[in-house]
């Protein structure tokens, strides 16, 4: 799992799926992902104005991420 990896393993992932467009996080002691309860990958973190936070673990596909994108913003 690129997020629980070393940094090496984590750039390669990185670099191989073109996603250098926005910030990662190396959870190199695994402290992050219990604090957030996040399980496994792909994860997703929502956070609205209001500080509410939304995880959901698992994938999802275009048009439910534009979805809660929307929700967010029109929220």
């Amino acid at each position: 799992m690129a997020g629980k990896d070393e940094l090496a393993a984590v750039e390669d992932f990185v670099s191989e799926f073109g996603l250098e467009t926005f910030p990662h996080l190396i959870d190199e002691d695994r402290s992050v992902w219990p604090e957030f309860d996040v399980r496994s990958q792909p994860a997703w973190a929502f956070l609205n104005d209001d500080g509410a936070l939304e995880i959901f673990n698992g994938r999802l596909g275009a048009e439910d991420l534009e979805a809660r994108l929307t929700a967010l913003i029109e929220s």
